[in-house]
């Protein structure tokens, strides 16, 4: 007796909010993932009740300004995009870890280094497949993520 997916999504087009609405159940326990869209401010509001990780992000559209929190390890990512030169600069001020990213428009390339332990991170957004594409040279850790926009899939596995 699997139920695995239960999803309830409302969109009232008439009105400026969207929410998206989806519960999982796996092993006897809830994934819940809780997303709203309010188009005045860009919010989306995600949390994992299994774990109990919340995440919290909004968009001011006049900074474009990202900041999201795990309350469970209270760990802080704050990420501002300056639009002259597409900046996105993150910080862990729990751990006081430093991530700059920058992209090149022309090969859609993102590219992350973390300056203090020089982890680097690579992304690149190939259009036609929309494929993300993720590596921790360090450790050797691999995160691969595909969007296929038909299902919505995002697969990811750690090789080590």
């Amino acid at each position: 007796m699997t139920p695995d997916y239960l999803r309830y999504t409302n969109e009232d087009k008439f009105s400026t909010k969207y929410i998206n609405y989806t519960i999982q159940q796996f092993n006897e326990e809830y994934h819940l993932n809780y997303t709203t869209d309010q188009r005045s401010n860009q919010l989306y509001y995600t949390t994992d009740q299994q774990s109990n990780q919340l995440y919290y992000t909004t968009d001011q559209r006049s900074n474009q300004l990202y900041y999201t929190t795990d309350q469970r390890s209270n760990q802080l990512y704050y990420t501002t995009d300056q639009r002259s030169n597409q900046l996105y600069y993150t910080t862990d001020q729990r751990s006081n870890q430093l991530y700059y990213t920058t992209v090149q428009r022309s090969n859609q390339l993102n590219y992350t280094t973390d300056q203090r332990s020089n982890q680097l991170y690579y992304t690149t957004d190939q259009r036609s497949n929309q494929l993300y594409y993720t590596t921790d040279q360090r450790s050797n850790q691999l995160y691969y993520t595909k969007d296929q926009r038909s299902n919505q899939l995002y697969y990811t596995t750690v090789q080590i």
